[in-house]
């Protein structure tokens, strides 16, 4: 499990700082008491329990239990440890482990297990609540897989695991100890024998901050530690990563989303792709989850679908999250995904629709995954993968340009997960976002894809580029209406922010009939224009086929999966032509 690299380190500056710490103690003798270990592992009894401390990779990061002499770790603690598959439902009391192909559950304060319905014994119990919090059986997380190793120590109980990283490596010198801070002063920790191996984390004046392989973290003298070498830590090599076959195209997507909210809008397929040059998916949005048990409002036809079947093209039903109850204020989508039995429905009901329509594919458009069900967005994302995958059908799921609020919608569990990721490269600046700007300039759209390749690989990712623009006003604090906020501008005056979304050839249009020419702004890669009008500032960043062009080219460049289009019907004829010179490549 291990390899080692030798690299020699000079200790010559660690010996000269002896003298700098007996300066320090100002002569005074050193602290030979030692620390009680429970108290520096922070170990408390649960309720009956005994308790054990955990660690990885040289941090306690939290508190086991043991139970019948097994050990049992807190449910988040593995997920965001040791194995992220498993995910808890404590509306229902049910333990899930999923792999790209089935769900394994267990009902809480159970020895039982269910695989595709099937029971299973596992001879001790898998999961119990203490307090709030859920505990599972070490045995069975290690049986579902982990990459780690780890290790377990008595007086006090704790187990140490370890993860696959590299470690800078050292040895004690002669016999000696850890103290609990860098001072001779504190309190000891621990003996540590001569030759015995210390994991290296830091030096400091006199010291160097070390581990030990039972998952002590203190300071030792740093006269008496050898020179560092590199070690390797290969994991847990019986470990096998679970392997997701994605169902993916050979050819570059060009997906087309055509919104309708009511079943008339199906007529408007003819009108919408006429002109729709490299087109080869179309995106109806059909579904909006309305109700709070894995119900949806439906607007979808398989005419619809034999008709687009016959352009071919294929169809990936959108879905979307936006619908709100308006008894509890919340959207149902957060009611539905955090309960198994109401998510698992939304899943079948899903599949009905596939089945029905003879769809190609499923989107799932969810924007409004609140952060407490982040954990739960990413389990109905794995379950819905698993019956797709079942089918044959394409998954697909638009996510936000990444950014810090947006990290718990897990791009990389998601992208895991399903068949392609659609970047919503648009909505740089909105209706509520408080300054008036692009919609998707070069920089946004660029930092957009890039960010979301650390986390999916590039083949599948889709970016979406938008067919549209807003047009800003900047309304005079006096002619603002009566509730309007103000914007605060020491430069321009104060004002109030207001904005529409047009198509391309309006926003076009609109700068032409007040006689402005657009100018070319470099670092947005767009053309630029304003106006007054009625004392309003109107500001305008256009879409063409130039600013297509760019975008189009950075996918291009990273080798993406594709591109994909907000809306139809909001588009010039000639982006086409640019998109299929794009397609063609």
């Amino acid at each position: 499990m291990y390899k080692k690299i030798t690299k020699k380190v000079s200790i010559a500056l660690l010996m000269a700082m002896t003298t700098i710490m007996l300066v320090a103690c100002g002569g005074k003798k050193e602290n030979d008491e030692y620390m009680e270990l429970r108290e520096y592992f922070g170990i408390v009894s649960l309720e009956e329990h005994s308790s054990c401390a955990v660690i990885v990779d040289n941090s306690i990061v939290d508190q086991g239990l043991i139970i019948d002499n097994q050990i049992y770790i807190p449910y988040d603690t593995v997920r965001k440890q040791l194995n992220n598959h498993f995910y808890v439902d404590y509306n229902e009391k049910l333990l899930i482990y999923t792999d790209p192909h089935m769900n394994i559950d267990s009902e809480f304060e159970t020895e039982v297990y269910k695989v595709a319905g099937v029971e299973k014994n596992f001879g001790k119990l898998i999961v119990t609540m203490v307090g709030e919090r859920a505990y599972i059986s070490l045995d069975f997380v290690s049986e579902m897989g982990i990459s780690s190793v780890y290790e377990t120590f008595a007086e006090p109980d704790r187990i140490v695991f370890k993860n696959a990283i590299s470690s800078t490596v050292a040895e004690a010198t002669e016999d000696s100890y850890l103290k609990y801070e860098p001072d001779l002063m504190s309190k000891r920790l621990c003996d540590v024998k001569e030759d015995e191996k210390l994991y290296v984390i830091e030096e400091t004046a006199g010291f160097v901050k070390v581990a030990t392989t039972s998952g002590i973290t203190g300071y030792i003298k740093s006269e008496i530690i050898s020179e560092y070498t590199e070690e390797i830590f290969e994991g847990n090599t019986e470990f096998v990563p679970l392997e997701y076959n994605h169902t993916v195209r050979d050819h570059k997507i060009c997906i087309g989303w055509h919104q309708m909210e009511f079943a008339a809008g199906n007529d408007s397929i003819g009108e919408v792709t006429t002109g729709t040059t490299g087109m080869n998916v179309i995106s109806p949005t059909w579904y909006q989850i309305n109700d709070a048990y894995g119900g949806f409002y439906n607007v979808s036809s398989e005419k619809y679908v034999t008709i687009a079947h016959n352009m071919g093209l294929e169809v990936w039903a959108l879905v979307s999250d936006f619908m709100v109850n308006e008894e509890t204020g919340e959207y149902y989508i957060n009611e539905v995904i955090g309960s198994t039995s109401t998510r698992r429905a939304l899943v079948e009901n899903l599949m009905q629709e596939v089945e029905i329509n003879n769809l190609d594919g499923i989107n799932i458009d969810f924007e409004r995954i609140s952060y407490a069900n982040g954990e739960a967005y990413v389990q109905f994302i794995r379950e819905l993968s698993i019956k797709c995958r079942e089918k044959g059908v394409v998954l697909s799921v638009d996510m936000y340009v990444p950014t810090a609020s947006s990290m718990y919608y897990d791009r990389t569990s998601v992208g895991e997960a399903a068949d392609y990721v659609i970047v919503m490269g648009y909505d740089e600046h909105w209706a509520g976002g408080g300054s008036a700007g692009s919609t998707a300039s070069i920089g946004f759209v660029t930092d957009g894809i890039t960010n979301t390749m650390m986390e999916v690989e590039p083949s599948r990712i889709i970016n979406a580029i938008p067919f549209y623009t807003r047009i800003w006003q900047e309304i005079p604090e006096d002619l603002a209406e009566e509730g309007q906020e103000i914007i605060e501008d020491n430069i321009i005056g104060n004002y109030a922010l207001d904005s529409w979304a047009v198509g391309m050839g309006t926003a076009k249009n609109t700068l032409a009939s007040h006689g402005v020419t657009p100018v070319w702004l470099e670092e947005q890669g767009q053309y630029y224009g304003e106006y007054k009008e009625d004392g309003i500032t109107h500001r305008i960043w256009l879409d063409d086929s130039e600013s297509i062009a760019l975008k189009l080219s950075v996918m291009d460049e990273y080798n993406l999966g594709g591109v994909a289009c907000w809306k139809l019907g909001l588009e010039t004829t000639s982006i086409w032509e640019t998109i299929n010179d794009y397609l063609q490549r």
